[in-house]
């Protein structure tokens, strides 16, 4: 990780929160905050996106268990990832896929299953804060 960018880079499923959260982090820093990079949830599965991701700063996985993200991502019926005969099965073969390499990427962990978009930008603002303390 890059610890003088001091960005903020989220990852994770699609239905995680990325988007909601990336919104609530510009908000709290404004212009003059660190970066926040929203990125899709499948830029993990290109290993050469790692160095990537690290570069550009602290990579905060957004995790939750399987069904948050999925009736998340599945409400609006617009993500062709999901465009399957069974998208719950999709889901969760794409999920199983990519844990590992979510948790081999991601600096900061955030489980985003219970928290409000806010409550997870809290979490996010304490251990960003903690992890450039060390």
């Amino acid at each position: 990780m890059n610890r003088q960018s001091r960005s903020i880079v989220l990852v994770g499923m699609m239905g995680a929160g990325k988007s909601a959260v990336g919104r609530c982090l510009q908000e709290r820093f404004g212009i003059s905050g660190p970066a926040v990079i929203v990125t899709g949830g499948g830029i993990v599965l290109r290993e050469q996106n790692f160095d990537l991701l690290k570069r550009l700063g602290a990579v905060v996985w957004l995790e939750a268990d399987e069904a948050a993200p999925f009736k998340r991502a599945s409400r609006t019926g617009d993500r062709p990832l999901l465009q399957h005969e069974n998208p719950r099965n999709a889901f969760a073969q794409m999920l199983q896929a990519r844990l590992p390499l979510y948790a081999k990427v991601a600096d900061i962990r955030v489980d985003t299953s219970m928290l409000t978009g806010e409550e997870v930008t809290l979490a996010i603002l304490t251990k960003f804060k903690t992890y450039f303390q060390r």
